[in-house]
């Protein structure tokens, strides 16, 4: 069942912001189940000014009555990819295109896991709620609109983020402080503040170094450029390089950063758009000769992660703003802080759902996990199938052994939770 679920869930298109026709699917699954299932329609703008003006919608399945509570999580948004993307395929004992592991499969599991266990959850003693939440790969609108539900009602909540932690084999007890930027400018003035930006890069970072309490060193990556204008393919250099996701650069090679420091003459520069604005981009496309197209307006991202709380961010996001050309603007796209979850008996619960052993780390990418920090602070951010390396790009893929795991999982968390 949760294949053909994981298979038929990556075939819609459900990018940010576009997640309805999926929750309407879902929602319309559960009922021919008989399972009660409230989708919740919202504009993502009440939430993030950035949003665009159009509907969306969460969906929640609330089983069971009392304030203790399991939250069970998984986002139903997954970046944009080229239309290929978007036809599953199975290769070598993997299950390839978007959101195999960001985060189609873990939304496959607690579907598989609603319909096969449903009346039992019915009659465990606590409560649990299922949430399938939108736009957790830009503004987070979605997760805003969660806690603007639940909060009134002060539940002792416990939360899992079904986001892939390398199938099972480690679990997040903590996330790192994180900045998204949003840069706009002409083409001229945004590469030049490129330049500056990775001719001060190492010593902006090391104001941030590892402090040895599990969040690692600061990492900071220029890693998307779009423009409306493009040159004829012919004309430009591609540089290549290797996609990843950006909090773990040293699994990829950053082409855009690369270019820049390799073609000191470029006049214009683009990224894939094959990969997230949270990712390192796999190639650059550039011109080193003088075009009109330097003067067009760009759009660019900035990802930043640190071990400090996002208040605390503010020094450095100061200190490169100084480095910007004075056209170029920028506007924070999201904004969380570091955290870590002291409470042993989750963790537990949570690390013996499998048969393996289960390491314990603090998740590197940012996640939806600090908005539920207004809820509770007995979080789980990262526990789920997928490796984290190939999240938002063109090799991205889970192992069928993980996604054919994942219903079990879902189901022993469940279990132990009870146990607490």
């Amino acid at each position: 069942m949760i294949l053909d679920l994981t298979k038929e869930f990556i075939e819609e298109r459900s990018t940010s912001y576009h997640e309805l026709s999926l929750v309407e699917r879902i929602a319309k699954l559960l009922d021919a189940k008989g399972i009660p299932a409230k989708v919740d329609r919202f504009n993502p703008r009440d939430y993030s000014p950035s949003a665009p003006d159009t509907e969306t919608a969460n969906l929640y399945v609330d089983i069971g009555e009392g304030s203790e509570t399991l939250f069970l999580y998984a986002h139903t948004d997954v970046v944009e990819a080229p239309d290929s993307l978007f036809t599953p395929t199975i290769e070598h004992g993997k299950l390839k295109g978007r959101g195999t592991a960001d985060m189609k499969t873990a939304l496959a599991g607690l579907v598989t896991t609603l319909i096969r266990d449903y009346e039992q959850l019915k009659h465990t003693g606590k409560r649990i709620i299922f949430g399938f939440i939108a736009d957790e790969e830009t503004s987070a609108s979605g997760i805003k609109r969660f806690v603007d539900v639940y909060k009134p009602e002060e539940l002792e909540l416990r939360c899992v983020l079904m986001e892939p932690t390398n199938d099972f084999n480690q679990i997040d007890v903590g996330g790192r402080g994180y900045t998204f930027l949003n840069l706009r400018g002409s083409m001229k003035e945004t590469i030049a503040s490129f330049r500056r930006i990775l001719e001060h890069k190492q010593e902006l970072l090391a104001q941030y170094p590892d402090l040895n309490d599990g969040f690692g060193p600061a990492t900071l990556e220029i890693t998307k450029v779009a423009c409306d204008w493009s040159p004829p393919l012919s004309t430009t250099t591609i540089v290549e390089g290797k996609a990843c996701h950006a909090s773990t650069p040293h699994e990829g090679e950053n082409a855009l950063e690369k270019a820049i420091l390799l073609y000191p003459n470029t006049t214009y520069i683009v990224t894939s758009d094959t990969e997230g604005p949270n990712s390192l981009p796999s190639s650059a496309r550039l011109l080193t000769h003088p075009t009109k197209l330097s003067e067009h307006l760009c759009d660019a991202n900035i990802d930043i992660r640190t071990n400090l709380a996002a208040s605390q961010n503010d020094a450095l996001l100061q200190a490169m703003r100084k480095l910007l050309s004075p056209g170029v603007t920028y506007q924070i796209r999201d904004k969380g802080c570091a955290f870590k979850t002291k409470d042993r008996a989750f963790i537990d619960a949570c690390k013996n759902a499998t048969d393996q052993e289960v390491r314990e780390v603090i998740a590197q990418g940012g996640s939806d996990a600090p908005y539920l920090l207004e809820l509770t602070d007995k979080l789980i951010p990262g526990f789920g199938p997928g490796n984290l390396a190939v999240c938002h790009t063109d090799n991205e893929f889970v192992s069928l052994n993980a996604l054919y795991q994942t219903p079990e999982v879902v189901r022993r968390i469940i279990r132990n939770f009870e146990a607490i």
